[in-house]
């Protein structure tokens, strides 16, 4: 027995080192009636594995060789801007918008803040003269987990949080102390979080997190803007990849599991206990009702969860909107899954299905690929303003080789790869003059509200997350047309959730009763009852205590 975990840990530790033998320039089978093309590839990006759009419906790419066993010395990730000045599909202008980080895992747009998961650091970028380039690098938390099993997953929600992912390997001492707590480690500092000092891309401190496995527990973090009020929303994960909410903020996330149930896709809830170092670890069947995960996506041991999103563009047929994508790394694939609700919990509706396939994908533990078959890793997933769906693809080998900074020649970067994949369906996509509007050359300060009402139903994470910070800005003023607008049968569920929430962090702000959000939760609506009863449980809202617990009778689990 011990001879034949010998030979397996051999043959993995190989397969980190070896190049997979596979066609970097075949493009992977695609589901009929979709294309596929490479948008952006090496040598402008190497082993990509962040993606996210800006206000201005431009993709930022977080890549480059930092991975796998990088030392203080090595070479550093960076942020390139992937621009496709004409509309082909391919993207013919790429920018550096900042450098010098390690191993980038998430991106996430809030505002002017591109948020950036570096661990063992979360980075704040700004570019304060609009030249494209950040000048302003601040570090929000410091002493995270390394690079394997690290920082990922940022979102923000229509709470105004920040969730964010993180895997179970080690932390540093000085790390903010939620992220202390997960990992049972006990300290004595003091530091102060979140950081306050801001420094340019000369200065930049970036830190340095040996790789070092003392696995224990990976959980989902939230904080709100600026980094404060840090804490732990879920736990009991190995290493939760990424995280997506639907129309109706509700989570699902991917989490690459040990042992023999193999990865699965879950449903984070407040409090959530998702087994990992639980005395159920070995009993998890998929079901539990106080995690309310959704199992059965993977297959057994296979699978390697990574990006996730909920498609609802006008590219993809009718059938594929209100669904969700996920990628698989070692499958080479992205998996369609379908949804539907058994009382509070989110399961599959029908067999998954593979939109994107590498010809047949990567087998158990082997990372080699195979002769002949598509380059196809993906690491990360999101809907553009068009509508399709855009991949980021990792290169042809595990991590890449240990060479210092000032050895880092074209000729080095040469050996790896990295790409951009556009998946489209065939067809008319999102055309530019419906999304790429004049409202968008404007500050939000001057947009009508039917321009911002417009923007919270929109695909672009950052689209809604801003246009709902300047309602909530505009406060009072606005907060009827929000409650006329959600009696009106014009507006998504998109839209509804997002305003539902605006006024109620209006409410909150002017330290109000919540009579509104009262009536709300007793309304016809589900979405409403819902989204209402969920604020004025977060914001503690103790006259609405006999309101909430008549909810528990609701017609509707």
């Amino acid at each position: 027995m011990h001879r034949i975990w010998i030979i397996l840990l051999l043959g993995i530790t190989l397969a980190e080192t070896t190049r997979a033998q596979v066609d970097t320039d075949a493009l992977p089978t695609v589901e009929a009636g979709f294309a596929i093309n490479f948008f952006a590839k090496e040598p402008h990006i190497i082993n990509p594995s962040a993606l996210c759009f800006d206000r201005q419906g431009r993709l930022f790419v977080g890549a480059g060789p930092q991975y796998r066993n990088p030392k203080p010395d090595s070479p550093t990730d960076y942020i390139k801007i992937l621009i496709d000045d004409d509309g082909d599909g391919v993207a013919e202008t790429v920018k550096t918008f900042a450098d010098g980080f390690n191993s980038i895992q998430s991106l996430a747009w809030r505002g002017e803040e591109l948020w950036v998961a570096n661990s063992p650091d979360l980075t704040v970028l700004r570019d304060t003269d609009g030249d494209d380039v950040a000048d302003e690098y601040q570090l929000i938390y410091t002493g995270l987990n390394n690079l394997r099993h690290g920082l990922h997953g940022f979102n923000w929600g229509p709470d105004g949080w920040l969730y964010m992912a993180i895997g179970n390997t080690w932390v540093k001492p000085n790390a903010p102390k939620p992220f202390r707590d997960i990992q049972r480690l006990k300290s004595s500092d003091k530091t102060k979080y979140p950081l306050t000092k801001v420094y340019s891309r000369n200065t930049y401190p970036k830190s340095y997190h040996s790789l070092k496995r003392k696995e224990k527990e990976g959980g989902i973090f939230r904080c709100r803007p600026g980094g404060q009020d840090l804490e732990l929303f879920a736990r009991g994960m190995r290493n939760p990849w990424d995280m997506c909410m639907d129309d109706g903020f509700n989570w699902l996330a991917t989490d690459n599991d040990p042992g023999p149930q193999g990865d699965r896709i879950f449903m984070p809830i407040r409090h959530g206990h998702y087994s990992m170092r639980h005395p159920w670890k070995f009993d998890w069947n998929g079901k539990h009702p106080a995690v309310a995960p959704v199992a059965d996506l993977f297959p057994t041991v296979s699978g390697s969860g990574t990006g996730v999103a909920f498609y609802n563009s006008a590219n993809f047929p009718e059938a594929y909107r209100g669904t969700y994508l996920i990628a698989d790394w070692t499958q080479s694939c992205i998996y369609w899954y379908q949804p539907k609700w058994e009382g509070a919990h989110q399961v599959p509706a029908a067999k998954k299905k593979q939109l994107v396939s590498s010809s047949g994908g990567f087998k158990d533990l082997q990372w080699q690929g195979g002769e002949g078959r598509a380059l196809f890793r993906p690491t990360d997933i999101e809907i553009g303003p068009d509508g399709a769906l855009y991949i980021a693809g990792w290169g042809s080998v595990y991590g890449t080789e240990y060479v210092p900074k000032s050895e880092w020649t074209a000729e080095e970067n040469a050996k790896y790869q990295g790409r951009v994949f556009r998946f489209r369906h065939t067809d008319p996509l999102v055309a530019r003059n419906t999304w790429d509007t004049p409202k968008r050359r404007k500050p939000l300060a001057d947009w009508s509200y039917d321009e911002l009402l417009a923007d919270l139903g929109a695909q672009l994470p950052v689209w809604r997350v801003d246009a709902q910070d300047e309602l909530i800005r505009r406060g009072a003023p606005v907060r009827e047309q929000l409650l006329t607008s959600l009696k009106s049968d014009r507006i998504s569920e998109m839209q509804a959730t997002w305003a539902i929430w605006a006024v109620g962090r209006i409410e909150q702000t002017a330290n109000s009763d919540h009579a509104t959000l009262k009536a709300l939760a007793a309304d016809a609506a589900l979405n409403q009852r819902i989204q209402a009863a969920r604020i004025l449980g977060a914001h503690e809202v103790a006259s609405a205590e006999s309101l909430l617990i008549r909810l528990l009778d609701d017609a509707e689990p």
